[in-house]
Order: structure tokens, then C-alpha cells, then sequence
């Protein structure tokens, strides 16, 4: 079993108050959890207007299916308007 952590750190920036941020942010983590069947949620920045950290694990039997999914996420992240990313890092377990 091979388990990717990751944590995706964003900018937000056309927020201009938590709201606008959440409002942003809460319907990308919603589609990425769906979409990609991973647990994800936003763990820094969360008083910040402009930035996020979005952490997400992946668990599956093969490190190139986790490798395939955070790639196909990190692509997905690029085309939503509203989010700019601006680094990675990630974990295997």
C-alpha cells in the first residue's frame, strides 16, 4: 500500500476578504475530493485572504496510480479561475 500526502500551496488573487477566498476555495476542494476520490482540505493559511495550503492524501496499491492522480490534480488546480498554484511538495508513505 502506498499512501501520497501532498500539499498544494495556492494564491488567491482576486480575494478580497475570507469570504471571496472560501468561496473560491470550497467548491475546488469539493470537486478535486470527488473527482479524484481523495481526502483533501485546506490546513494553512486559513486566516490569510490571498493564500491557501491545501493538504491531500491518496492511498492506493501503486505509487504511479498516486503519481497519475496528484499530477491529474495539480493540472485541474491550474484551470480554475480565481487559483493561481504556486508550489507542491509531496510525501510517500
Amino acid at each position: 500500500m502506498i499512501v501520497g500526502v501532498f500539499y498544494i500551496h495556492v494564491r488567491i488573487p482576486m480575494a478580497h476578504s475570507l469570504k471571496d477566498k472560501r468561496g473560491v476555495l470550497k467548491g475546488t476542494i469539493q470537486k478535486l475530493a470527488r473527482k479524484f476520490n481523495v481526502s483533501i482540505a485546506e490546513v494553512d493559511g486559513n486566516d490569510s485572504w490571498n493564500n491557501a495550503t491545501i493538504g491531500v492524501s491518496c492511498v492506493s496499491n501503486e505509487k504511479r496510480i498516486v503519481e497519475s492522480t496528484i499530477r491529474r490534480m495539480l493540472d485541474e488546480i491550474e484551470m480554475v479561475d480565481g487559483l493561481e498554484l504556486e508550489s507542491h511538495e509531496e510525501e510517500y508513505y
